[in-house]
């Protein structure tokens, strides 16, 4: 592993790391211990401060921070890998390991495969491989730059059944649309009166886009703040923003590696910088049966030690209500380690028969999440230049 990513065990009561050399014993008291944990304490909370006032030239409190690492657990951990995965993995099998589910709407899950290839190459490939918008299912998408106007939406159009529920969405509908949203499209029905079919499709389809790149421009200026929250029934709501705060938990593991990422996740547009890329796409998929127009933030890292594709769906029209979904490479001996992990937040996994219906939900995700590492190793592979006889 990079050594930014391998566990370390450290002897407190000894003057050197059991890393190397021959431990001095040291005594050391009750009183003494207490009084060093109270010292160790008031050193990382003052590093963590005076990085954070370095780095940003802002006060810490305007910002979120994550979760302390002793506060909660990890959600995965790839670090130690048992006899059998490492078999598998050098046999050519993607494997999948065990991501913690934190809500009653979570699916979560993730998987990890080898690539006989450099890091170097499978980080190019990572790198250029827009898997945001090439998943299986996706029939249209465009990007939306910072200054992007409507036609930046133009090709995204509904059909006259999809219009005509569409203005007629409300709380607890298949739509997810906040309130406003969903008075804005039922006044434009009333404006429309006895109009044509096709002329009340086209007026749907471009109030849609109007919403579109509303929600991107908000979400680009004020990050997981700046999403307004779906309308359910009885004056509910779901908060796609807050779902994908506790998502970013999932990046804490990788935060050696790529110094600030969980912040970055959080705080979007803040913390970013060049070595960090940012794309936001509008996407069209083919999700149980219908188009799902989707919303996807897409980042994109590579450092020495780590190569990493973020995902956040930070809008979606119809399924689901969220996901983030991180797929990276690390080097690996003379090969490269590429894995995925995903979050997926819907309601559809709720109520009655949630169990079933969760348990089905995780093993279509994990397939989903195969085929991504399938092609991406595939996309790896193709890349190598031809070995020499």
């Amino acid at each position: 592993w990079p050594s930014s990513f391998r566990r370390r065990s450290v002897n407190t009561n000894s003057t050197q790391d059991t890393l190397g050399g021959v431990p001095e014993p040291v005594k050391v008291g009750a009183r003494e211990t207490c009084m060093i944990r109270a010292m160790v304490l008031r050193a990382r909370s003052f590093v963590s401060t005076a990085l954070t006032l370095i780095l940003l030239g802002a006060p810490a409190a305007s910002l979120v921070s994550p979760a302390p690492v002793d506060a909660v657990e990890a959600t995965w951990d790839i670090r130690l890998l048992s006899v059998d995965e490492r078999r598998r993995l050098l046999a050519g099998e993607t494997v999948p390991f065990n991501v913690a589910e934190r809500t009653d709407r979570d699916l979560a899950g993730g998987v990890m495969a080898y690539v006989a290839a450099p890091f170097t190459r499978a980080a190019e490939s990572l790198a250029e491989s827009e898997l945001a918008v090439r998943e299986p299912g996706v029939v249209g998408w465009g990007a939306l730059p910072e200054r992007a106007g409507p036609d930046a939406l133009a090709r995204l159009r509904f059909g006259l059944a999809e219009s005509d529920e569409l203005l007629d969405a409300r709380p607890g509908s298949a739509w997810n649309l906040s309130g406003a949203e969903m008075d804005g499209l039922r006044a434009l029905r009333l404006r429309l009166g006895q109009a044509a079919k096709g002329a009340q499709a086209e007026a749907a389809s471009v109030q849609y886009r109007a919403l579109l790149l509303h929600r991107a421009q908000a979400y680009r200026a004020g990050g997981l703040g700046g999403i307004e929250p779906y309308a359910r029934r009885g004056g509910a709501t779901t908060d796609p923003g807050g779902e994908l705060r506790l998502a970013a938990e999932d990046a804490r593991p990788l935060a050696a590696s790529a110094l600030g990422l969980p912040e970055a996740l959080l705080n979007f547009p803040a913390l970013q910088h060049a070595e960090r890329v940012s794309q936001i796409y509008w996407v069209e998929r083919r999700l149980q049966g219908r188009i799902t127009p989707i919303l996807v933030h897409q980042m994109v890292e590579v450092r020495p030690e780590l190569a990493l594709h973020v995902e956040r769906h930070f809008f979606v029209a119809q399924a689901y209500n969220s996901s983030q979904t991180m797929t990276g490479a690390f080097p690996w001996g003379t090969g490269t380690l590429l894995f995925t992990v995903s979050r997926v937040s819907t309601d559809l996994v709720t109520g009655l028969g949630g169990d079933m219906k969760r348990a089905i939900g995780r093993r279509q995700l994990r397939g989903d999440l195969s085929g991504r590492l399938e092609r991406l190793r595939g996309a790896v592979v193709k890349a190598q230049p031809p070995q020499s006889p």
